[in-house]
């Protein structure tokens, strides 16, 4: 080959390598462009949050040009904004140490290895992000975090501090500030954090909830209560606000207002524990002793599984009260309030040598002081000290009669004693005056039996001692074995005919049962043993009355008035007698004469209601029935007759509440349901009416005006 075609070849080939080149650098302009256009759509779609398809633009720029660390930055973020913080990682890392390092890379990193859980670097890395922008918020704020993570409280601040100096209107900063300096019991530079982010956010209730909260711990309690009321006028109807709002209306002593508070807690959450103790506070308070320790021992019994109060149980709380009120003491030795605090806080935690302590200082400044007089005597009770429990009791009884428990404790006096028969008659009256009181019924049931062992065996010994047979006949009327009680009675007529207690025992059974003719049968025999016996003529008499047959009930009860003047309950009878013949001048007069002798006789009040009642003076006869209400508050009759009063009045609401109060005391009366029952319909008050008549058929389906009543109820439905 010649030199001319050598060249020509070197020529082409050389032209070809050219054109190569100028291809492949237009074809990597090409490729570069796309993976910048990649790229591009990427962060779009990183912005729409649709991670997985940025993910996969990212990648795809990468592999056309996979030295551009803007790719893998980007890439990173789309890694971490799709949780998937490993991926994220390894993407920065990428980046590091090139032109495109940042303070962004290394905050994202570091948040990256936070959200793995893995600590070890963290700081480090915002530390490089922070030499790169020592102003990034996000960086600062981040280490603070972190120092607050391992408990580095004081580095934490300083940089919670760094970042309100770059931007003071920061407000996590200015929160988590206020948890540092509440942990470290900076409380004063907590209330300035607090102060500051409610400058930022004057609508934030919860700031000025937390505020008011530093207030109160300060005892600053008006600025509390400025604070929690911000709060709650901000719409913070939470419970603890209502309960904070109560504690500090209870410690400036508005206890009204904090009384409003706590129903509002309740009405929330019943079962709120402290809400009870603040309500048992102000009745200390108020020196409502019992009252409070009855909402403390609620508070515990809701506190029971729940452990929110500050104390292990009652008894803990109730010595932490215990010392406050000791050491009140100190200043004022005879206050006696505060002495029957200390008696009856002791007595509860079973420490009954101090609380006698007490006590007995109260009845030193005052023996008639009926707190001090119970207690001793159950103290000594406990103490198995019957002959003192038997000396406060008793004292106490004659200043309080209706106090069933004294009479309860003083029959358990009279039971160590073995004396039962006293035992047994003051259990009695314990549970007259309260006929619910379970414990007194088991120490009478108790009482019972022990006796009813004396007897049967004092019967093994003299099966024919009459006495002995009548005490067992009374022991089995005390238990309620009525139908016992009188075969035994008349066991033992039948063995003396002439003994008159078992005649007068039966009787009384009879009447009590409402058996009027047995009963007046059984008087009358023993008239016929003891034909001046003032207490058969006079219930002769009144079963006469009962049974509608007043001239007989008119001689038995004049009977009486011959051999006894001054009978007040006979001559009331005659002023019913004189009634019931329409004899109003004499009814009255004889009405007068036995409130004469005997002015709390109910039945002479009621009968001169009565008597006023016909004679059109309302006011008159209102006075009377009330006054026997006075003598007797539980006096079903007084309360039947003022509803029948009222009723003729068409005052319909007073008469509905006393025909209530009636059959509440006596549900077998009747007249009673009846006459409620026109009462409602009459006040309009139609399904409330047909309730009762319906209560009346079910209890009285044979009653004579049965089939009236059932016509009033068709007629109302």
């Amino acid at each position: 080959m010649n030199e001319t075609n050598i060249i020509l070849v070197l020529t082409v080939f050389v032209l070809f390598i050219i054109i190569l080149i100028i291809i492949k650098i237009n074809k990597n302009k090409k490729s570069s462009q796309h993976s910048i256009e990649l790229n591009e759509i990427g962060i779009s779609l990183i912005k729409n949050q649709n991670y997985d398809e940025a993910i996969e633009k990212l990648k795809t720029a990468i592999s056309l040009d996979s030295k551009n660390p803007i790719f893998y930055y980007n890439l990173g973020i789309a890694y971490f904004q799709n949780n998937d913080f490993q991926n994220a990682i390894e993407s920065f890392q990428k980046v590091v140490n090139t032109e495109q390092e940042s303070s962004e890379l290394y905050f994202y990193l570091a948040l990256s290895y936070i959200n793995l859980h893995e600590y070890d670097n963290v700081i480090s890395l915002l530390d490089r992000s922070l030499q790169l922008n020592p102003r990034n918020e996000k960086s600062l704020y981040q280490k603070g975090l972190e120092y607050y993570r391992i408990g580095n409280l004081k580095m934490a601040a300083n940089c919670f501090n760094e970042v309100l100096n770059i931007n003071p209107d920061h407000t996590n900063s200015h929160v988590k500030l206020v948890n540092i300096y509440l942990e470290s019991d900076n409380i004063n530079k907590a209330k300035e954090e607090l102060i500051a982010l409610i400058k930022l956010h004057p609508n934030n209730k919860e700031y000025y909830f937390h505020l008011a909260n530093i207030y109160f711990e300060q005892k600053d309690f008006h600025l509390a209560l400025d604070n929690y009321k911000k709060a709650y006028e901000l719409n913070y109807l939470d419970p603890e606000i209502f309960l904070q709002l109560a504690k500090t209306y209870y410690e400036i002593k508005d206890y009204e207002s904090s009384i409003q508070f706590l129903k509002k807690v309740v009405e929330q959450n019943p079962r709120f524990p402290e809400a009870y103790i603040i309500s048992g506070d102000i009745d200390i308070a108020k020196y409502k002793v019992f009252d409070a320790l009855e909402k403390y021992k609620t508070a515990f019994e809701l506190d029971e599984n729940r452990h929110t109060l500050d104390f292990t149980g009652l008894n803990s709380f109730l010595l932490n009260k215990i010392n406050k009120y000791e050491a009140e003491l100190l200043d004022n030795e005879f206050n006696e309030n505060i002495l029957f605090i200390l008696g009856l806080f002791y007595y509860e935690i079973n420490r009954f040598k101090e609380s006698e302590e007490y006590f007995r200082k109260i009845y030193q400044l005052n023996s008639n002081n009926k707190n001090a007089l119970f207690y001793l005597g159950n103290i000594a009770i406990k103490n198995e000290d019957s002959k003192t429990a038997k000396k406060y009791l008793t004292q106490l009884i004659d200043i309080e009669p209706n106090n069933d428990k004294a009479h309860h404790l003083l029959g358990i006096a009279y039971f160590m004693e073995k004396d039962v028969d006293k035992a047994i008659s003051e259990y009695e009256k314990s549970l007259n005056i309260n006929p619910s009181n379970f414990h007194c019924k088991n120490d009478l049931n108790i009482a019972f039996e022990y006796q009813l062992k004396n007897i049967n065996d004092s019967l093994k010994n003299n099966p024919r001692n009459i006495e002995t047979h009548y005490n067992l006949a009374n022991l089995f009327y005390k238990r309620g074995e009525q139908i016992k009680a009188i075969e035994k009675l008349q066991e033992i007529i039948d063995k003396d005919p002439y003994f008159l207690d078992a005649y007068m025992f039966l009787g009384k059974i009879y009447l009590n049962r409402k058996e009027l003719t047995s009963a007046l049968d059984i008087y009358k025999k023993a008239l016929s043993i003891s034909e001046n016996n003032i207490e058969a003529l006079l219930n002769c008499g009144k079963i006469e009355y009962q049974l509608g047959r007043y001239n007989n009930a008119f001689e038995y009860f004049n009977e009486v008035i011959t051999l006894d003047k001054n009978n007040a309950e006979a001559i009331s009878g005659l002023g019913d007698c004189y009634r019931m013949r329409n004899d109003i001048t004499n009814a009255q007069k004889e009405y007068e004469e036995a409130l004469k002798i005997d002015p709390i006789n109910i039945n002479a009040n009621l009968g001169l209601g009565d008597v006023q009642k016909i004679l059109g003076n309302t006011n008159d006869a209102i006075f009377y029935y009330r006054k026997a209400l006075e003598i007797d508050p539980e006096s079903w009759i007084s309360y039947y007759k003022l509803g029948n009063l009222y009723s003729d009045l068409n005052d319909f609401e007073n008469a509905k509440i006393n025909y209530e109060k009636s059959i509440k005391i006596n549900n077998d009366y009747p007249n009673s349901l009846y006459n409620l029952g026109i009462t409602l319909m009459e006040a309009g008050k139609n399904d409330e009416a047909i309730h009762v008549f319906e209560n009346y058929l079910n209890k009285y389906p044979n009653s004579i005006d049965s089939k009236k009543v059932n016509d009033i109820i068709k007629k109302l439905k």
